[in-house]
């Protein structure tokens, strides 16, 4: 890897040991990926066992051989379901949570490489199979205080309807221009107690 530095500028630090040392040491306040692996795991085969159980239980609706029945195994079903959302979602929310964290540190080890090459007047890295060069930042405006800022920079935004109000005067009769609509019926279930006092 070869750095090319412009002859018009020297870098601000006394050399490239210290540009290096300050890379590093920027670099490192950023911290490190995340380990994902074990946690990973853990979520994927919670997702691969709740829908097993789900799809084990849709198959005993179809083969349910009356309609009590059916409708029992329909309802353990639905709970099936329930559990394996429920891990999917905290599956996603914890690779999202990584995302974001990854997404962070690529953003800050862009800014430390890129903002030591600024500062140090190197114009570009060449190495066996990229060119980089530095990206100074644009401008971008920070509002401090907006009751101070001229009317001329407030934009207007556009009217909408306002459903809340809506729904309650449709539900006293006809409302031009709107009207009320259902979605599908769905299914409550509540979980009771038996004899002994336990939870169904």
């Amino acid at each position: 890897m070869r750095a090319r530095w412009k002859a018009s500028r020297s870098p601000v630090s006394s050399g490239e040991d210290d540009a290096q040392a300050e890379l590093r040491d920027a670099v490192a306040m950023l911290g490190a990926p995340p380990i994902v692996e074990p946690d990973l795991l853990g979520y994927c085969s919670r997702i691969v066992e709740t829908c097993d159980a789900a799809g084990a239980a849709l198959v005993a609706v179809r083969q349910a051989n009356s309609f009590p029945a059916g409708l029992e195994a329909g309802i353990a079903a639905a709970l099936a379901l329930d559990v394996a959302g429920a891990a999917l979602t905290a599956g996603v929310n914890y690779l999202s949570a990584v995302r974001q964290q990854v997404a962070a540190l690529t953003r800050g080890t862009r800014a430390a490489v890129g903002g030591i090459m600024v500062s140090t007047g190197c114009p570009g890295v060449r190495t066996a199979w990229h060119d980089a060069h530095p990206v100074e930042p644009a401008p971008h405006v920070e509002i401090d205080a907006p009751a101070l800022l001229p009317a001329r920079f407030w934009r207007a935004r556009d009217p909408e309807p306002d459903r809340a109000a809506l729904l309650t005067a449709l539900r006293s009769g006809p409302v031009p221009g709107a009207r009320l609509a259902y979605g599908n019926a769905s299914l409550r279930i509540v979980f009771r107690k038996n004899s002994s006092g336990a939870t169904a």
